[in-house]
């Protein structure tokens, strides 16, 4: 064979080498296209094993916890069913069975098993576990009325995102800290669960306690708002007089945190906080008045004077809430009585304005508080001309009237101090953050300043317990322990059909020895504090007492 020849033949057999290659690969290639076609069984399994459904069980952002860790947020339980239509041996008893203890229609159910989807549904009571229903106890957060609902505030419409409160204040904090207890159902294309291959069920962080701490006292926050029933429109606040922590807080009208918008424009304001709110003080303000005199002198008054039931000071005609007046009153009288024209004669005769105001700005009135993101309470007020009073100025300011305004965080400050031989502890809403379990306090520049002195204190509870036993607040007067507080019916200018609007006040400490709470109630347009407010006061004294004794 020549080289021609020899090159013929090898060109031959590269061809038909080349063209056995091609065949071989376009087969290959035909395979591979129509393998998802075949019904080659180990494939199909292989890649429904691949799938999974992933379904919510329970999920939550960080909890709230009161200062014993009980949950503020998340303390309600819902149950919910995880239902695999696909493993159901009996599916007429299931669905009627979920119709009768879901909100789901038999039509809604039936629809559902013919899909073979599982899907989860809340239920009214935790189910029997069967073949194909697994049954679980969730923490559900009930968004209608939480408690210590203006402090904690409310969510978006989606639940998502803080609103308001501290729900807003810590909004990422609480995302950061959330968790959730779910199942991985293996399923097909089409979602459906596959016969034979049953559920996983995980959690991740739901168990763990984490979120944040308050200074709140679960317990006694239940007890104020029980209090609190009687109240239309006011606020509560507690506090620990040794720690000016706030042990509760409480604001009237609460409000449906489902429905918001039906709020905005609402004239009796339920969104509002009235912790914070500055009021019209009244005759609590007296016991400033009395702390700026003992401050200066060391010893009660002596000074004495006539109530007609009123007194005429620079053509202006004050009265006192007796119609018929007191008759001649002493300093003890006076507070036990609440008797304005004894406050005003004191303040003309014995007493430099100046003083008074002076010792109300070093207890902050009028700079306000912030307690934490989302809450902090307004400014009170506090007369501004007062180193050239007017008469007029110098006898509505003696008792309480006319430029004279605090918040009921302000009160509870400065009778807390009262209480502790006149340490005043800086209020406080927060401790920490919750790790599983476990409170890590945050760093904190709380102040806690010496304002009055001891023998101040001494004779100012003398005086305040005495009002309790034996004056206008005898209607604040616990079941055991004894209590000490001052009453006010405070004007406000206002008129409300037809008639000024006047709030009643209570605040004072409990027990009367060894104080450990400062309990301040505020009842708006209550009219008297004697009626309105103590009897809240004595509420509040009382359910604690059960708490300690139970």
């Amino acid at each position: 064979m020549d080289i021609l020849e020899l090159g013929d033949t090898m060109y031959k057999r590269g061809m038909i080498l080349f063209a056995a290659l091609a065949g071989m690969f376009v087969i290959l290639m035909g395979r591979i296209a129509i393998l998802p076609y075949l019904d080659d069984s180990r494939a199909v399994s292989a890649a429904q094993l691949q799938q999974s459904k992933k379904l919510i069980i329970g999920e939550k952002r960080g909890v709230i916890y009161d200062r014993e860790l009980q949950p503020i947020t998340f303390r309600d339980r819902e149950y919910r069913a995880v239902v695999m239509p696909a493993q159901c041996e009996n599916v007429g008893e299931h669905i009627g069975l979920l119709a009768t203890e879901s909100a789901l229609t038999v039509a809604e159910l039936q629809q559902k098993f013919a899909s073979k989807s599982p899907f989860v549904v809340t239920t009214r009571r935790k189910l029997e576990r069967c073949d194909c229903i697994r049954s679980f106890e969730v923490e559900s957060d009930n968004a209608a009325y939480r408690l210590l609902h203006h402090v904690v505030g409310d969510l978006d419409s989606k639940g998502e995102v803080g609103k308001s409160g501290l729900l807003l204040g810590f909004d990422e904090f609480l995302k950061e800290r959330d968790g959730e207890v779910y199942a991985e159902v293996p399923v097909n294309a089409m979602q459906q669960q596959l016969t034979g291959l049953l559920p996983s069920f995980e959690e991740r962080n739901y168990y763990q306690k984490n979120g944040l701490s308050l200074t709140v006292d679960a317990e006694i926050q239940k007890i104020a708002e029980t209090a609190a029933d009687s109240i239309e429109r006011g606020a509560i606040v507690v506090s620990d007089v040794h720690t000016g922590e706030l042990i509760a807080l409480v604001s009237r009208p609460d409000y449906d945190g489902t429905k918001i918008a039906d709020y905005l424009e609402s004239e009796d304001a339920e969104l509002l906080n009235r912790c914070y709110q500055s009021y019209n003080i009244g005759s609590v303000w007296k016991l400033m008045v009395l702390a700026s005199y003992l401050e200066d002198e060391g010893e009660l008054p002596e000074f004495t004077t006539y109530c007609p039931g009123y007194v005429d000071v620079g053509g202006q005609r004050f009265a006192c809430h007796k119609e018929t007046g007191h008759g001649t009153v002493d300093c003890k009288t006076a507070v036990e009585q609440s008797c304005n024209v004894y406050f005003i004669n004191l303040m003309l005769s014995e007493m430099k304005l100046e003083r008074v105001i002076d010792l109300a700005a070093r207890f902050g009135v009028g700079e306000g508080w912030y307690l934490a993101p989302g809450n902090a309470a307004q400014a009170g007020r506090l007369p501004t001309n007062y180193k050239r009073p007017t008469l007029a100025l110098i006898a509505n300011t003696a008792i309480g009237q006319g430029d004279v305004m605090m918040t009921p965080v302000d009160v509870a400050y400065f009778i807390g101090a009262i209480a502790n031989e006149g340490f005043a502890c800086e209020p406080s809403l927060i401790r920490g953050e919750v790790r599983e379990g476990e409170v890590i306090p945050f760093t904190s520049d709380r102040s806690k300043k010496k304002l009055l002195s001891k023998k101040t204190c001494e004779l100012l509870c003398e005086l305040m317990i005495s009002t309790v036993e034996n004056g206008t607040g005898k209607s604040a007067r616990p079941e055991t322990g004894g209590a000490g507080g001052k009453t006010a019916s405070a004007e406000t200018g206002m008129r409300e059909d037809g008639e000024q609007v006047v709030h009643g006040w209570f605040a004072g400490f409990y027990p009367a020895e060894q104080p450990q709470y400062a309990i301040v109630v505020l009842v708006e347009n209550g009219r008297s504090g004697s009626q309105s407010a103590a009897p809240v006061f004595r509420q509040i004294a009382d359910g604690i007492a059960g708490l300690t004794n139970g």
